[in-house]
């Protein structure tokens, strides 16, 4: 145990003293105010409650996975923990990363290692289409499945360990959780058009030729 509390506190220093934005449960309990349903969202916003279901397993982490929304850090996801957004309409990529250390595992994601059967890095992500005046439920647990929730007729989407439930499905675990920080006011991706220049057309080669060969 003290080898393993020394090289973890070495590690620690080498990375920059990064690693405490990704501490685990083990280190960092939750100990925010109990879970307390958003209300109904504004027609003009959307609400995003992500959340994770208290588990032994989870509370033994070293490091907690980090939530990606358009390519920044949102939250660090820890056991028995929940998070809320607050969303402008719009399209909003999310991801799940394991971290290492206070890093992305991979730093080379965007290259050939993406494509390969196995990524420890990325757990699951998708892109949500937010409307206003909805609020959507997040859930991630590599243990257990969502509860059951007969009066939804919606099939249950999502990317492995990470999806959505319904209100009446995720409230009885959202009812244990925590907060794991303040409310984050985010605001959509602007839409950048792409005009593409009509393509000039290549001028004959045989008419160039007559600018500059004298012809007999």
């Amino acid at each position: 145990m003290i080898r393993l509390l020394a090289a973890l506190g070495m590690l620690f220093f080498l990375t920059g003293c990064t690693w405490d934005r990704t501490l685990g449960a083990f280190f960092d309990p939750v100990d925010g105010p109990r879970f307390q349903a958003p209300g109904a969202a504004p027609e003009d916003r959307a609400y995003l409650v992500i959340y994770r279901p208290y588990s032994e397993w989870a509370e033994d982490e070293l490091e907690a996975p980090s939530v990606y929304v358009n390519g920044d850090v949102a939250v660090n996801i820890k056991s028995n923990g929940y998070a809320l957004f607050n969303l402008e309409p719009g399209k909003y990529d999310v991801v799940l990363k394991r971290p290492a250390f206070g890093q992305d595992l991979f730093f080379m994601e965007d290259s050939f290692l993406e494509e390969q059967p196995v990524n420890f890095n990325r757990i699951g992500g998708f892109q949500i289409n937010a409307a206003g005046g909805q609020t959507y439920y997040l859930r991630y647990s590599e243990l257990t499945s969502p509860p059951y929730d007969p009066a939804s007729k919606q099939e249950l989407l999502g990317d492995g360990p990470l999806q959505f439930v319904s209100w009446r499905s995720g409230k009885d675990e959202l009812g244990q959780t925590r907060m794991l920080q303040p409310l984050m006011v985010l605001a959509a991706p602007e839409i950048v058009e792409v005009v593409e220049e009509p393509e000039q057309e290549e001028g004959s080669w045989w008419l160039f030729g007559l600018d500059t060969v004298e012809l007999w």
